[in-house]
């Protein structure tokens, strides 16, 4: 039987910011505007607060334990493979284990997500988890995976960044605010780049086995200058919520930008097992950008206030 470290290891942590850095924002956001509002009407509900997080998490863990099953029958995940070692391929954790174990996480998850449904009255939550939950499956798995078509960036970058900002701020507040669809694009903009790393290093593995990422498909050269791309963008996104907002301590995420421009040096000069410290570092990037953005919407609401 799996130790608890050993499934820890296989949600992969070290790639979790991608979803809890925008619930997180989200929720700074709602805060925020709850706060500045002074409508007595309205308050921060911080059991739903947590709920969303825990439903962000757990959409993330179902995406990476079905990848760990099906790369690995797919024959993508082998001994030759350059990303840290996968639990089912290593033999860690059987199949069986595995899809255990995800239809857990995802029945806590859906469970999750139906008392927020009965608690806001609201089906476009229900809505939004099931379909997140559907893609999560089927980012590798069924008739036609997302990651296998080369579109899998498309699903990160809308979920993982605007859905789930986004989304947390709906649950908070009820609406749907501009300044927050701005806030979220960098996230959605980083969180590609982590999927982009990955599928940049395992090239030579996914095409032996079939599995037409968008480096596959455009080639190694064009997937890097589409990372700097949209580490620009990013970038470009926060400046557009500084003037948006309207106050100087929105800059505070563009102290990233040294780091930011470092990945983007290093994507271009590191091969192979090499990129494995870019991919830690541009999920970094994101924690950091998220983090500083937080730190400037909770700064001004104490101000403010």
């Amino acid at each position: 039987m799996p130790s608890v470290k050993q499934w820890i290891i296989a949600s992969r942590p070290k790639l979790m910011p991608a979803s809890i850095i925008p619930v997180l924002l989200g929720l700074s956001a709602a805060y925020h505007d709850i706060e500045l509002d002074n409508d007595p009407s309205t308050s921060f509900n911080y059991i739903t607060a947590i709920i969303t997080l825990l439903c962000g998490i757990g959409i993330q863990v179902v995406t990476n334990f079905v990848n760990d099953i099906y790369d690995f029958k797919k024959g993508v995940d082998k001994d030759d493979r350059l990303g840290p070692e996968r639990a089912v391929a290593k033999g860690i954790i059987s199949i069986e284990q595995m899809k255990v174990a995800t239809i857990v996480v995802a029945t806590v998850t859906l469970i999750l997500g139906f008392y927020l449904v009965i608690y806001l009255e609201d089906y476009l939550i229900l809505a939004t988890g099931v379909i997140s939950l559907f893609l999560a499956y089927g980012y590798t798995a069924g008739p036609a995976p997302l990651s296998y078509l080369g579109i899998g960036d498309l699903f990160v970058l809308i979920f993982f960044g605007i859905v789930a900002t986004n989304g947390t701020y709906y649950i908070q507040t009820g609406v749907w605010s501009n300044e927050v669809f701005w806030m979220s694009l960098p996230l959605g903009f980083f969180a590609t780049n982590i999927l982009g790393v990955n599928n940049i290093r395992d090239v030579g593995t996914d095409k032996r086995a079939g599995k037409l990422t968008l480096p596959v498909r455009i080639g190694i050269k064009n997937a890097i200058m589409l990372y700097v791309v949209l580490t620009c963008m990013a970038y470009f996104s926060g400046s557009i919520v500084l003037f948006m907002m309207n106050d100087y301590v929105f800059a505070l995420p563009l102290l990233t930008l040294p780091l930011g421009f470092k990945m983007c040096l290093d994507i271009y000069r590191k091969t192979g097992s090499e990129l494995n410290k870019v991919l830690v570092g541009t999920a970094l990037l994101m924690t950091f950008y998220g983090m500083l953005m937080m730190i400037s919407l909770i700064t001004t609401t104490v101000m403010r206030n």
